[in-house]
């Protein structure tokens, strides 16, 4: 078949995976024993997934001053890194 070209070769189309939606948690940035008072360097804000934020967690979106206003606060319950901090 002189004269004729090949057809072109695939093309393989990817899709970026959907940015999967979180909320911001406030979590324990260090490990606090109990008994410690909360400095502002000691939590941080951790994106968590929606369906596993259980109600009594901190979230940026209901309390965006929570990281101030919890600074001065008593462990009342030692907390890991990476653990939520509750209220109560």
């Amino acid at each position: 078949f002189s004269g004729t070209t090949p057809p072109p070769a695939p093309v393989t189309v990817v899709s970026a995976p959907a940015a999967a939606a979180t909320v911001d948690v406030l979590v324990a940035a260090v490990e606090l024993p109990m008994g410690q008072t909360i400095r502002q360097s000691d939590l941080r804000w951790q994106p968590w997934p929606p369906e596993s934020a259980a109600s009594g967690y901190i979230t940026r979106s209901a309390e965006a001053n929570a990281l101030d206003e919890t600074k001065g606060a008593i462990v009342r319950q030692a907390f890991l890194p990476g653990e939520p901090i509750r209220r109560e």
